[in-house]
């Protein structure tokens, strides 16, 4: 459970990072389509179509799944975790081959806040190969 002090707002995407598998494949295996995705090797390109110098390093798959509307974010992580279990061996799999794969809870807040996952949150993202990245930031009235 998720104490929460102050007010806070939240995005939280789940996202898969490969040395070299294809974004298509991930997709089928996942069922679902990226909001943001690219393969490794693919141009590098702005979001609005502008290409940048080099090449995309690793392959990137990332979606967002929910934000803070109705849900604490434990819960939607969990909600949303349950859907996962079948394909903790794929997760497994993307893990051995050197990519990463993991839930990305990005909050912000107009004061302190404490955030405490249980311990069994924290298990099951482990078994299945996940991990968790939080990054928090402060916003502040212009008065």
């Amino acid at each position: 459970m998720m104490r929460i002090v102050s007010t806070l707002t939240y995005r939280l995407s789940f996202r898969l990072s490969h040395p070299r598998m294809p974004v298509d494949h991930i997709s089928r295996r996942l069922g679902s389509k990226p909001r943001w995705g690219w393969t490794a090797g693919d141009a590098r390109v702005t979001p609005r179509g502008r290409v940048l110098p080099g090449i995309q390093r690793e392959s990137y798959w990332a979606k967002e799944v929910g934000r803070g509307v109705d849900q604490e974010p434990d819960e939607l992580i969990a909600d949303h975790l349950a859907s996962m279990r079948p394909h903790q061996r794929f997760f497994a799999s993307v893990v051995r081959g050197g990519g990463r794969v993991e839930y990305y809870l990005s909050c912000q807040s107009s004061g302190a806040v404490g955030v405490v996952f249980e311990p069994a949150l924290l298990s099951e993202l482990g078994r299945m190969h996940i991990r968790l990245g939080i990054d928090g930031f402060a916003s502040y009235d212009s008065k």
